[in-house]
């Protein structure tokens, strides 16, 4: 049914399901006009800290040994510089290969299992395997450890998908930004941290004078595991780190419980069941009417910029961000309906 008034239009149909079509269509349309008032969704944070948390972990297991791997390789009896060479970039890659294999069953896990537990377990086993690195004795053993850690580690794949739940097209830009920081950041510390902490006791080999004090321990070293593993300081500080980035992950990880109110939303739009959505368009004015309610205001809120033309709806769009106020129209809706009836 259409009426026309003066400079006005309202569109309704009889089946719910068309309304809720129509609304939305209008929707679209008057959010593509009023993109100077695009209201930015604010994000949460302490979650995309936490996320971010994650990936350091990973990030540090996959770059501290671009400083070390060449020295451990020859440690383990590489004493020509190619066959060095080789191994140590082998040892590297490992890593990275083997998460590449996995990457689409850890996101097949995140969609079965949820995000939050996928995630904190697979950086807490990469963390752990990380550490054990520094234990290996042999090139063989080494390159096995590093496989098993990239093939256990789908945290770069988790933490992508959790990001895109927990933002949306408003503020995602701003949100994968963090992954650059997060990589820059972690990609710097790293290997300067695993160099400086490799050899604690001195007897690097590589050294001008290999019987000199270490750079850790220079006067005494503390045990002689210490001196029989060089390379344990240079991986154990990750696990180190690891432990307090994971334990912020674990209390401010909230990636199911936004993802999944998001959903839940969204498949309600998408069928109707909320309510009945009544678009109505009056000059230059906007309004949007509907029976969704959110959990930022009883009432509801849309993202329907609106211009105040005087009669007392409508907020203010003369610059900034402007929300437009939604609330339910089911109970005119019904008087309509019944009126239809007794006429029929």
């Amino acid at each position: 049914r259409r009426k026309q008034g003066t400079g006005a239009m309202s569109v309704q149909s009889p089946s719910r399901r068309a309304r809720v079509i129509a609304g939305l269509k209008r929707v679209g349309s008057s959010l593509s006009l009023a993109s100077p008032h695009k209201v930015v969704t604010p994000l949460d944070w302490p979650c995309v800290i936490a996320i971010q948390c994650t990936s350091m972990i990973s990030i540090l297991s996959t770059t501290y040994v671009f400083s070390t791997a060449v020295f451990m390789v020859r440690a383990w009896g590489a004493t020509d510089e190619a066959k060095a060479a080789a191994h140590a970039g082998l040892m590297i890659a490992a890593k990275p290969a083997f998460s590449a294999i996995s990457s689409y069953w850890w996101g097949s896990a995140g969609d079965r299992l949820g995000f939050r537990g996928t995630l904190l377990v697979s950086s807490a086993v990469t963390a752990w395997l990380t550490a054990a690195l520094g234990l290996v004795t042999s090139f063989p053993a080494a390159v096995a450890v590093r496989a098993l850690t990239g093939l256990l580690d789908g945290v770069m794949t988790l933490t992508r998908s959790s990001m895109a739940k927990i933002s949306d097209k408003t503020n995602s830009a701003k949100a994968f930004s963090t992954f650059g920081v997060t990589y820059g950041l972690g990609s710097t510390v790293a290997p300067t941290l695993s160099a400086v902490l490799a050899y604690p006791c001195g007897g690097d080999p590589n050294a001008k004078d290999p019987s000199g004090p270490g750079l850790v321990f220079p006067r005494q070293c503390p045990s002689r595991y210490v001196r029989e593993h060089p390379f344990a300081l240079s991986s154990g500080w990750v696990l180190v780190a690891a432990a307090f980035l994971w334990a912020y992950a674990y209390a401010f990880l909230r990636v199911d419980a936004a993802g999944g109110d998001a959903g839940e939303e969204d498949a309600d739009v998408e069928k109707g069941t909320p309510g009945d959505v009544e678009m109505t368009m009056r000059g230059e004015r906007v309004v949007g009417v509907s029976a969704r309610r959110t959990d930022r205001d009883g009432d509801g809120e849309t993202l329907l910029p609106e211009r105040d033309d005087g009669d007392g709806g409508g907020s203010e769009a003369s610059g900034g961000e402007s929300v437009a106020r939604v609330r339910s129209v089911r109970p005119k809706v019904e008087e309509e309906e019944v009126k239809e009836e007794e006429e029929a």
